[in-house]
């Protein structure tokens, strides 16, 4: 993962300070701030930002105080989904990246609050970009909205069990692959990509995102009780396939991702991301 630890040596500390301090100067309550930087600064991997950095990267695209916005406001869309999912009334966890939800800390209302207002804090900052803002909106809307991620977790709350692949499959593409298509769409209209370009890298971003989930399924799968909610109902991957056919199916979509950038220049950045799922293991 040698480009992915450069694009977090060179941003992460960075982008962490930016986004941090943009929640502190554009929410005007003290007191509510310190709710939404809970979660933000929760930790996790940063994918996502990291997805705009390294498109960018891949076309020599300057990444300034713009792309960090944009990235940024990426980062609040996902922290909102995450936010919003460990809900009572969604997934019901006590606990995220080893420490109490939002909703445990803060109270259920608040927890609620402040996924609202990640979801439009980074819509705005999407609007606010200097340039392609109107098409990054509406795609990211379309991502994350009632046809994108919203649906993909209604298709999970509404039925956990006796679902097919097929249901699985596109419960994992609306919930998980969409908001990745989403952050590399940001870095592709910020770089001037070409429509090719673009749909190259969408389908990278649909299989990376199936390959996360399958990953997810099988990690799960290994621990005897997952931190503060319990799976073991829902079907996986794993529970359709066992672990051999779930880790078969996870080479496939990795095998998909590196071949929808196979005739793209600099696509390094990209397809080391491709590494997690060795590295991980």
């Amino acid at each position: 993962m040698k480009k992915v630890k450069e694009l977090q040596a060179d941003y992460l500390s960075k982008f962490n300070q930016f986004l941090t301090s943009e929640i502190e100067t554009k929410i005007q309550n003290p007191d509510f701030a310190q709710i939404l930087k809970y979660s933000i600064q929760a930790g996790g991997k940063r994918i996502r930002p990291l997805f705009v950095f390294a498109v960018c990267k891949m076309f020599n695209r300057p990444i300034d105080q713009t792309v960090f916005k944009a990235a940024a406001a990426i980062e609040c869309l996902h922290t909102y989904s995450l936010i919003h999912d460990d809900l009572p009334a969604m997934d019901n966890d006590d606990y995220r990246r080893g420490q109490l939800t939002s909703h445990k800390k803060f109270g259920e209302a608040n927890a609620i609050l402040a996924g609202d207002a990640l979801l439009t804090l980074g819509l705005q900052w999407l609007a606010e970009l200097p340039n392609h803002a109107s098409d990054i909106v509406a795609y990211v809307s379309q991502a994350v909205g009632p046809n994108g991620m919203v649906y993909g977790q209604y298709l999970d709350v509404r039925s956990e069990t006796d679902q097919s692949i097929q249901d699985i499959a596109k419960i994992h593409h609306l919930k998980t692959s969409r908001l990745f298509q989403a952050s590399l769409y940001t870095g592709l209209k910020l770089s001037e990509a070409t429509a090719d370009e673009i749909s190259s890298t969408l389908r990278f971003g649909d299989a990376f995102g199936l390959a996360f989930q399958i990953f997810d399924d099988l990690d799960d799968a290994k621990q005897s009780s997952p931190e503060g909610h319990d799976d073991q109902d829902k079907t996986t991957y794993v529970s359709v396939y066992g672990i051999d056919g779930a880790q078969s199916h996870l080479t496939e979509e990795i095998s998909k991702a590196r071949l929808a950038l196979i005739d793209m220049s600099g696509c390094d950045y990209l397809l080391d991301f491709l590494d997690y799922f060795d590295s991980e293991e």
